[in-house]
């Protein structure tokens, strides 16, 4: 899964393991609640 170039810097590799930090959280959230 390459969403970004590969050339670009680490600020938005950071903001996609945010991102799929919390996709994964609210997921986690949704099924268990």
């Amino acid at each position: 899964m390459k969403m970004n170039p590969a050339h670009q810097k680490g600020s938005s590799k950071a903001f996609t393991i945010i991102f799929w930090l919390l996709l994964m959280g609210s997921l986690t959230l949704f099924f268990n609640g």
